[in-house]
């Protein structure tokens, strides 16, 4: 039987075959498919290399940007002042002799009972003058008592504390305090982009009214988390004032705050 002439063989009848295009017509279809193959499999390759790379040869690092911040309180304890010894207050005043020594007083003779002649410098030694005589100290005690001037007047200025009977309380008391730290507290966004963690140490005074006054770091940390901390402690709500001997006294507390990423 004879083959039947493909078109390539028609329409290079009686032409020079081995001049290449001829060749490129015969075998064109298998090129395409061959070269779609190559290229399906370089395209699957790059969608897969990722993958096939983080699941066998990559090392496992988990990153979440969330965040835990623990906080507890501290002070810093002194000994107790030793309370002011009471003034002493002078025993009442003993009496004094005195030596009767009036002025002498023009009268007429008919209301003159008795001629009383003026005291003599011995009678008057050692004695103060008075319309009577009696017994007493020879010496004048006044002289020798201290003389106790009155207090002027101060404009008070308040102690604060580093310690008291009646440490300072947040409202609703120490979970609330965390509560309300970790709901405000926020992480910077140079600390996430960083991974940085550590501790932030916070000074605070809680006024006599229970406001929070002169806030300050005292252990930075940077990265914008000194200033986070800032931030929530002046906006904090009013506190239970400390109180020690009777009242209501500022005192000062030093808290940590310690950002850790999960």
């Amino acid at each position: 039987m004879k083959e039947t002439p493909d078109f390539d063989n028609i329409v290079f009848e009686e032409r020079n075959k081995a001049y290449g295009a001829y060749y490129l017509r015969k075998y064109y279809g298998n090129s395409v498919f061959i070269g779609f193959l190559i290229s399906a499999f370089v395209i699957s390759a790059g969608f897969s290399a990722p993958v096939i790379y983080k699941k066998w040869f990559a090392e496992e690092k988990e990153v979440d940007r969330g965040k835990t911040i623990v906080v507890e309180m501290e002070t810093i304890e002194e000994e107790k002042p030793k309370e002011p010894e009471p003034e002493k207050i002078p025993e009442k005043i003993p009496e004094v002799a005195t030596q009767r020594n009036l002025e002498m007083e023009v009268k007429p003779d008919k209301d003159v009972k008795k001629e009383e002649p003026p005291p003599s410098e011995d009678e008057m030694k050692d004695k103060n003058s008075s319309d009577e005589t009696k017994d007493g100290e020879k010496k004048n005690p006044i002289e020798d008592v201290p003389k106790v001037e009155p207090k002027k007047e101060e404009v008070t200025v308040l102690k604060i504390e580093t310690w008291a009977p009646e440490m300072p309380l947040f409202p609703g008391g120490p979970s609330e305090y965390n509560k309300y730290l970790k709901s405000h507290l926020e992480y910077s966004e140079v600390a996430l982009a960083e991974n940085i963690e550590g501790v932030v140490r916070v000074s605070f005074v809680v006024n006599v009214d229970g406001s929070i006054s002169d806030v300050k770091i005292v252990q930075s940390l940077g990265y914008g988390l000194d200033e986070q901390a800032l931030k929530v402690f002046r906006k904090m709500p009013k506190w239970k004032p400390a109180r020690k001997g009777g009242r209501e006294v500022p005192l000062r507390m030093t808290t940590p705050v310690t950002f850790t990423l999960e």
